[in-house]
């Protein structure tokens, strides 16, 4: 079939399972790398296949466009026993239309040829792959003007050990969307203070947290360019969820399509369950522009104190609440602090409107809840800072009879003995 094709461009899927390729595709597979000055797009997934490639691709494949090479599908947790490496001669070195590249646990090395002038990357490596150093994660994607995605996992270390020393700066004056997961967060920050972007790109970035210092960063995770500073919309909305390690979500209006965009995410996996709520919120909270924010919806799981987090919110107009946890949240809004000039303040003065939304994973409510919550409306209530509109599970509850909702009962599905 190859051979009476003639000239046709080829797009070639290959992926193996446990074990090697069977003797007929095994041949196949042989005519495709036979056939590479014609390959266009290629995507090979399975060990035994990614061996072959390794070995056989000797010729040039002057129209490939599309590169996914991976020893395990990007689904797959578990990486491969086996660490292989894409070597820098495969195609001979030659493949100059190169557009997208996909590397899923392997190693490659920041010389390749293939990392040249891409528009996609991603680069998932063997967990145990040597990390690349910041200075030759700059030097790669300085050669890559056009880039419009990119994605890295396992590829880098950029901050473990010391701070690294003065290095590029690289604009990506394309980029649409960056995902980036390093060990630590500070990792994140120095990538971003790097790299010159759009302020239209979104970012997602995660990490781990072994204790509260794996939270700092010398440089805004966020930085200035991103979609929160006054050159793109600014930063309304906030995610908050403590509901399986921590997860912060920026939300961004866009006036002119009249959409709700969520422009970055920051997930930390929570090596230590003794972090505190307030040192993660808290944390990542002084690193991102959040005069402005007037929304904040927070899945709250195990947390426990939320009044370090809202303070740091002082525009906020409304906070919906999920989870179990509501109590803490409504004794947070009824505590007050000192503000710089020596008065007597309530967190988010401004709220005007508050809900939950029960999501109870057999765990009960705090018995208190409703009179925690009627003790906070009254507190608001003496201060000037009424909360106006109040929400339960879709039902809108009358904020002006506190009587009424101390006494209320917890529903039934809500309390598990």
């Amino acid at each position: 079939m190859l051979e009476r094709s003639l000239d046709v461009p080829l797009t070639v899927q290959f992926e193996t399972h446990a074990g090697s390729a069977s003797p007929g595709s095994d041949k196949g597979f042989g005519l495709v790398l036979d056939h590479s000055r014609r390959l266009k797009s290629l995507s090979i997934v399975g060990t035994m296949v990614v061996q072959r490639l390794i070995q056989d691709s000797v010729h040039p494949a002057p129209l490939l466009h599309t590169l996914v090479i991976g020893t395990v599908r990007r689904d797959y947790i578990v990486p491969s026993i086996v660490r292989l490496a894409v070597p820098n001669d495969l195609f001979s070195g030659h493949t100059p239309r190169l557009q997208h590249l996909y590397i899923v646990g392997m190693d490659i090395s920041p010389s390749s040829p293939l990392l040249r002038n891409l528009s996609s990357l991603s680069l998932c490596l063997h967990p145990n792959s040597p990390r690349w150093t910041a200075n030759e994660l700059l030097t790669v994607l300085s050669q890559m003007p056009l880039l419009k995605s990119l994605e890295l996992k396992n590829a880098v270390s950029i901050t473990s050990g010391r701070l690294p020393s003065a290095s590029l700066t690289v604009h990506l004056k394309y980029l649409e969307c960056i995902r980036f997961a390093g060990r630590l967060i500070s990792d994140s920050g120095y990538l971003l203070h790097r790299l010159t972007l759009p302020s239209t790109a979104h970012i997602h970035l995660s990490a781990l947290a072994e204790s509260s210092h794996d939270l700092l960063s010398p440089w805004p995770i966020i930085p200035p360019y991103a979609p929160t500073a006054a050159g793109g919309y600014p930063l309304i909305g906030l995610e908050l969820s403590f509901e399986s390690g921590f997860e912060l979500v920026g939300i961004v209006y866009d006036k002119e399509k009249k959409i709700y965009h969520r422009v970055f995410s920051i997930n930390i996996d929570l090596v230590n369950r003794h972090i505190t709520s307030h040192e993660v919120a808290s944390s990542l909270c002084n690193q991102i522009r959040i005069h402005d924010v007037r929304t904040i919806r927070l899945a709250v799981g195990d947390a426990s104190d939320w009044a370090p987090a809202l303070r740091k919110f002082p525009m906020v107009r409304t906070i919906s609440v999920r989870g179990t946890t509501w109590y803490p949240v409504v004794q947070s809004l009824a505590a007050s602090f000192l503000d710089e000039s020596g008065s007597v303040e309530l967190l988010c003065p401004h709220l005007h409107t508050l809900t939950f939304k029960w999501r109870g994973w057999h765990r009960s409510l705090n018995p208190s809840f409703f009179e925690g919550l009627a003790i906070a409306l009254d507190t608001r209530r003496a201060r000037g800072t009424d909360i106006s509109e109040l929400f339960i599970e879709g039902e809108k509850i009358p904020c002006d009879d506190l009587n009424a909702l101390r006494t209320r009962k917890l529903p039934k599905e809500w309390c598990f003995v």
